[in-house]
């Protein structure tokens, strides 16, 4: 199965199985806590669905981002009365991508894992920011700083490492301690996952 159908099937079980939080006339449903605290605050700020979604999304890029990051992609749907609005913001392949790109020099293709989701190659061209960009530019209501505000926070607050996110630096520790800047995030300073 493809990676983007499992994470796209991972979003739907999530979707599933989370209990959302209640509020007088909404309620939200988001993979973590802060995520959800996060779309919660904004939503009792004044702001909208929409509004919502772009502040939930930024706090789940800090708070889960094995699952969810600025650099991936997503849809989006916006139901208002008898109107919708659907857009495609998912990542799509640099321009300078090619059949031959996951190939040896010798013509054999390379191994999926690690080789192949490793390094520039399976990089996309990110579609996150632009998507919530554009959502927010056709139906926020809040500024954009303040959607961002509750990530930035969380951010420098920090959170706990769960064992969720502990087992997944575990799982991913030797393609992630292959880039010093990002193992100097996810890592003790003796070089090990957190």
């Amino acid at each position: 199965m493809p990676i983007t159908e499992k994470i796209s099937m991972l979003w739907l079980a999530l979707l599933l199985t989370i209990a959302p939080h209640h509020a007088e006339a909404y309620s939200v449903a988001m993979p973590t806590s802060w995520s959800t605290d996060a779309a919660l605050e904004i939503l009792n700020a004044g702001g909208n669905a929409t509004d919502a979604m772009v502040a939930g999304a930024f706090a789940l890029n800090v708070s889960q981002p094995y699952n969810m990051g600025i650099g991936g992609g997503g849809f989006y749907l916006v139901s208002q009365g008898k109107k919708s609005d659907f857009w495609d913001s998912r990542e799509v392949a640099p321009s300078a991508a090619n059949e031959k790109m996951f190939y040896d020099g010798a013509g054999n293709v390379i191994n999926y894992y690690p080789e192949r989701v490793t390094g520039p190659n399976p990089v996309g061209v990110p579609g996150t920011l632009a998507g919530l960009q554009e959502a927010h530019k056709k139906h926020g209501k809040l500024p954009w700083k303040k959607l961002v505000a509750p990530a930035i926070r969380i951010a420098r607050e920090g959170i706990p490492v769960t064992p969720k996110f502990a087992a997944t630096l575990v799982e991913e520790w030797e393609r992630i301690s292959q880039f010093a800047s990002t193992a100097s995030v996810f890592g003790n300073r003796d070089g090990t996952p957190l």
